[in-house]
């Protein structure tokens, strides 16, 4: 291909000597420098400057795609693993065993199924935290508000986010590299993050970064509306695509074939000053033809030196987020994942499976030669269970008219060897027996397997933090398209909050925020979460010191529970707590209530003692006067018995009434305490002030009036 060698001589050279850099720079940005890219600055090139350009973007793409030949097969082949393709074998014979072990692909599974559910939990994908002082709060309130707006964004306007991260954490493990694309789609007017396959990201395998790379290459198919679509809006320029001709046969042909496009972000030196400048270049892959030039810079990436007004520095911006498994060793910038790491270990797997399997087949259907002067017929001889046939040996022994082939059963050493591989691929695929969810042992304590699966996720958690990475990054690139292309005013409705919520680009100005995902990266099961929320419980449990509700928060949101918000009522709906003095000084009235009732306890104690007394002299009395009775007259005895019986009621009537007096009189003074307790603590928190500590607390003037008091012995004399 000549003119690939004719290009890669030109490419040094600048295509335009006449521009001067600050007004290239200021052409490819908005005049007013907000840093919106211009539409495209390929209308302002001529048409072989074009020719070039096109032809240096296909230069480059070829180059790259070479480099990745011998990565591009080992992937290949793995993937086939993954996707259990079946492949017909003709050796050792045609269809011969042809199995392939799910290993691959268990581990593929088995990841996903745990970062999915770890890094999309609910409605909430994105948090802001606030960086700087933030005295008045407003920070924290943008923060909230921007968090919820980009959450909505992924999960409701972007609805091909959630759909292909799932998609991306099934391709990572299995072929180590996965990318998405972030970027403002003027077709629909929206913000978009597409998935892109690895294959479909043509660097140089020796590419050590993203950030460093010369040269990426995005190749993606469009069909001829979507062409037409994207010309007839001015996005693209007429180039006159001819239509596509269709090589395969009739049978196969589909009614339109794709047209495949090169979206190449690379460095041009458009302005003619030696600097080359971050440029996206669209590019028709098979007429080399130009598409489209868009700036990939701002006006906040341009470095400009004040005195010579030359460019110091461009800082491209960066469209593609890298997701990795396993860093390479080589350190290119094309990670390793299961499909690579596991390939050999699953081929060996595969081969033994299918040997057995061919063993044991060869085996039972036996095969050999027969004697020709065996009179039977030669060639296949089927014979039906319990079927015996007559045959003509001419004499001598029929088993030495027939010689079996030498065959063997399957091999016991190969299978001891297949359960040895089987068990190295599911330490490396981390899809041990208690990871998977089976218990391990009936006898086994709860600890030694919750330690057991700690053990067994640390890789998965280094490759999980790997993730949770590139989702901040992806989420930054968000945050800056939104402070581009956002609307100045835009509404939104999160669907568990009928409240309608309004946010702007000024909201996304300021770069005064850190944005992560609302997952947490050391957290990689649900019991791990489970166990720290339960710690916290533990350890700090109901002080006054600690913000209980957020305890509270961490372990229903550790549990899962649907709805959880509704579970614990805002403070600012909660009914006021009681003032802590106010407190202290109705348990002190409680108290002095409890002492009351104890004095009056043994003031009763003491008249039933008294009432006591009083009976056992009307009994002593009572006797006295039946003795008297028989030695004098019976006028004066009842005159004595109606003097006690008087005299009886009236101590009787004197402790009534005392036990009433005083009963009433302790609930006076108890009622009037608490009254004026709480009478000066309202007068008090009106005010402003505090009641005192050490105030003085006031009871009854006289005391009780039972024992120790002033008329405890006003009862009648015994006898």
């Amino acid at each position: 291909m000549a003119y690939l060698e004719q290009a890669e001589e030109q490419s040094t050279n600048t295509l335009d000597e006449t521009r001067t850099p600050i007004e290239w720079i200021k052409t490819c940005v908005d005049p007013d420098l907000t840093g919106m890219p211009h539409h495209n600055v390929a209308e302002l090139l001529t048409d072989n400057e074009l020719m070039r350009i096109g032809q240096l973007v296909c230069y480059k793409y070829e180059l790259d795609k070479q480099s990745l030949a011998d990565w591009k097969n080992t992937n290949e082949e793995a993937v086939k693993i993954v996707r259990q393709v079946y492949e017909r074998k003709t050796f050792p014979w045609p269809g011969a065993a042809s199995i392939k072990y799910p290993l691959i692909t268990n581990a593929c599974i088995m990841f996903a199924a745990r970062a999915y559910p770890a890094l999309v939990q609910g409605r909430e994908v994105v948090k802001c935290s606030v960086q700087g002082q933030d005295d008045s709060g407003q920070k924290k309130n943008r923060a909230i508000r921007v968090g919820e707006h980009m959450s909505y964004q992924l999960l409701q306007e972007m609805e091909e986010w959630e759909e292909e991260l799932d998609k991306l954490l099934h391709i990572v493990p299995a072929m180590g590299t996965c990318f998405r694309k972030t970027y403002f789609d003027p077709t629909e007017q929206r913000n978009r993050s597409d998935l892109v396959l690895p294959e479909d990201l043509v660097m140089h395998y020796q590419t050590r970064s993203m950030e460093k790379c010369r040269c990426m290459t995005h190749v993606y198919e469009l069909r001829a509306n979507d062409l037409w679509e994207r010309i007839a809006s001015g996005i693209w320029l007429n180039a006159e695509i001819p239509v596509q001709a269709n090589e395969e046969p009739e049978s196969t042909q589909m009614a339109e074939p794709p047209h495949i496009i090169l979206e190449q972000h690379s460095w041009f030196d458009l302005d003619g000053d030696g600097y080359q400048e971050p440029y996206i270049i669209t590019v028709h892959r098979d007429t080399q033809k130009v598409l489209r030039i868009v700036a990939r810079f701002d006006a906040k990436g341009v470095d400009i030196d004040p005195d010579t007004r030359s460019v110091i520095r461009i800082k491209p911006v960066q469209y593609f987020t890298k997701f990795g498994f396993i860093p390479s060793l080589d350190g290119s910038v094309y990670d390793i994942g299961f499909g690579m790491l596991m390939y050999p270990i699953n081929s060996a797997i595969n081969s033994l499976i299918n040997q057995l399997i061919d063993a044991g087949t060869l085996n039972n259907l036996q095969s050999g030669w027969i004697d020709r002067s065996l009179r039977e017929r030669k060639g296949h001889l089927p014979f039906q269970p319990g079927e015996w046939r007559s045959t003509d040996t001419r004499g001598g022994d029929l088993r030495s008219k027939i010689i079996p082939l030498p065959t063997k059963e399957p091999s016991g050493a190969l299978f001891q060897l297949l359960g040895l591989l089987v068990e190295a691929g599911k330490e490396m695929g981390l899809i041990k027996d208690v990871l998977m969810g089976d218990p391990p042992g009936g006898n086994t304590p709860a600890t030694t397997v919750l330690a057991m699966i700690e053990q067994g996720l640390k890789t998965f958690s280094a490759i999980y933090k790997r993730i949770y990475r590139s989702l901040s990054k992806e989420y930054k690139k968000l945050y800056r398209l939104n402070s581009i292309y956002l609307d100045e005013q835009v509404y939104f409705t999160l669907l568990d909050d009928p409240d309608t919520k309004d946010i702007g680009r000024k909201d996304y100005a300021l770069d005064d925020m850190d944005i992560v995902p609302i997952a947490d990266p050391t957290m990689a099961s649900d019991v791990q979460k489970l166990s720290r929320a339960s710690a916290i419980v533990q350890l700090l449990g109901p002080r006054p010191n600690v913000n209980q509700d957020e305890i509270d928060k961490r372990l229903v949101d550790a549990l899962q529970v649907p709805n959880a918000d509704r579970l614990i009522i805002p403070p600012e709906q909660r009914q006021p707590q009681p003032d802590p003095k106010l407190l202290i000084e109705q348990a002190r009235v409680s108290m002095e209530k409890e002492r009351l009732d104890l004095e009056w306890a043994k003031f009763d104690s003491s008249l039933e003692e008294l009432a006591a007394k009083i009976a056992k002299l009307d009994a002593d009395a009572a006797k006295s006067i039946a003795q008297a009775e028989a030695t004098e007259a019976g006028p004066q005895m009842q005159q004595y018995m109606a003097q006690l019986k008087s005299m009886t009621d009236v101590a009787r009537e004197r402790i009534k009434a005392r036990n009433l007096r005083l009963q009433d009189k302790n609930e006076q003074e108890a009622k009037a305490v608490v009254q004026r307790r709480q009478a000066e603590q309202a007068a008090l928190q009106q005010q402003g002030g505090q009641i005192g500590e050490n105030a003085p607390y006031e009871t009854s003037g006289g005391g009780l009036e039972g024992p120790g008091g002033n008329e405890g012995n006003s009862f009648p004399p015994e006898g």
